[in-house]
């Protein structure tokens, strides 16, 4: 009774930071292609995040916990007072709708903190719904997070963490989209914010492989304090109709301070990619370094894929490079290949596998053969 009690509390619409965010979504809505950022990717009026039959316990599947290494409390545990805390920003609604529906109709939660460096990932599964997490992450602790999704028939998803690096921290965090076969049409909108406090280390790394359904993953990065890293990997393999849309942006608000962001991706049959990458040096900070780099194969008359790498720089002393390629299989590879007797099938598939195999090597490397 008192657990029933204390959801119902939690997802009660009267609280004013429920108030607050909703009417800061509502000042634009759902995204369109009138945002700039969302010109590529639109959200269906229909877009169904409730399930109706889900309890908290459902939406998230966490590890056990463990006293000294880590402390996980749900949110719906909090007081109103620490709701309104750690609810309490109000995402620019042009930047970031979805973040504002999310603290408007968030169904479920936790805040974790990591009290001692973790050797073994944690692995996050989340279900359709609408989710926050909160993780903390405390001064020289390190932590591998690994999340991924699964599609519920007739939900959607709108997921968002809150990440919070104090000096010395470091979080690896993958971040694994896979079709399901509950449901084609799956839409599923995430984000993760990160503040980078002083020589912290933030490792995002993404592994798309889908052929159906719809996803948007924003990673925003703060980077605050002195000597803060950032570096980003990822590979996406598309087909069908699936369309993948990933923005990244990084602000280095403070001197000595690096970013690195590099993707691959294949777009096979009639699928959509969309790749934004942007790294910001605000004024007054030196020594920044911001390099972006992103490579597409189109292996279908009919796949798209959308790059921009984006570098805005208000400040001297700053190191920056950035590219992309957009291209076909290698045909003096193919026909080398083949003159040597392989199958053009397979002479395809190992160029292709190749392409990737770099970047998906060092996703083996960091979380292990569970991720792919």
């Amino acid at each position: 009774m008192k657990r029933d009690q204390e959801t119902k509390k939690f997802f009660s619409s009267n609280s004013d930071w429920r108030k607050k965010a909703k009417e800061a979504f509502e000042s634009v809505g759902l995204p369109s292609r009138k945002l700039e950022r969302w010109k590529y990717t639109v959200i269906n009026s229909d877009f169904n995040f409730r399930s109706g039959s889900m309890r908290e316990t459902e939406l998230i599947d966490l590890p056990r916990e463990n006293d000294d290494y880590l402390k996980i409390t749900r949110l719906s545990d909090l007081s109103e007072e620490k709701l309104a805390e750690i609810f309490s920003d109000i995402f620019n609604p042009k930047a970031h709708p979805m973040a504002n529906f999310n603290t408007a109709y968030c169904e479920s939660g936790f805040l974790i903190e990591i009290k001692k460096t973790l050797e073994d990932p944690l692995e996050l599964n989340l279900s359709s719904g609408v989710s926050r997490i909160f993780l903390k992450i405390n001064p020289g602790c390190a932590v591998k997070l690994i999340e991924k999704s699964a599609q519920n028939l007739g939900a959607d998803s709108n997921h968002l963490m809150q990440c919070y690096l104090a000096e010395g921290a470091s979080l690896k965090y993958c971040k694994i989209l896979q079709s399901g076969e509950a449901n084609l049409d799956h839409v599923e909108i995430s984000a993760v914010h990160v503040t980078q406090e002083k020589n912290t280390y933030f490792q995002p790394c993404v592994w798309v492989n889908k052929n159906s359904g719809q996803s948007r993953l924003d990673i925003s990065a703060n980077l605050i304090g002195e000597g803060a890293k950032f570096y980003s990997l990822g590979a996406y393999d598309l087909s069908g109709k699936s369309h993948v849309d990933w923005h990244t942006e990084v602000f280095h608000r403070a001197s000595n301070t690096s970013s690195e962001m590099r993707a691959k991706g294949i777009l096979r049959e009639e699928s959509v990619g969309v790749f934004y990458a942007e790294a910001e040096g605000l004024p007054g900070n030196i020594n920044i370094s911001a390099h972006q780099k992103n490579h597409n194969l189109l292996l279908g008359d009919k796949a798209s894929i959308f790059t921009q790498p984006v570098l805005k720089i208000h400040t001297d002393q700053i190191t920056c490079t950035h590219g992309a390629t957009v291209g076909q299989l290698d045909e003096a590879a193919l026909f080398y290949l083949q003159s040597r007797g392989i199958p053009e099938w397979e002479a395809k598939n190992m160029l292709t596998e190749g392409f990737l195999e770099n970047i998906l090597i060092e996703l083996r490397e960091n979380f292990g053969e569970r991720i792919l």
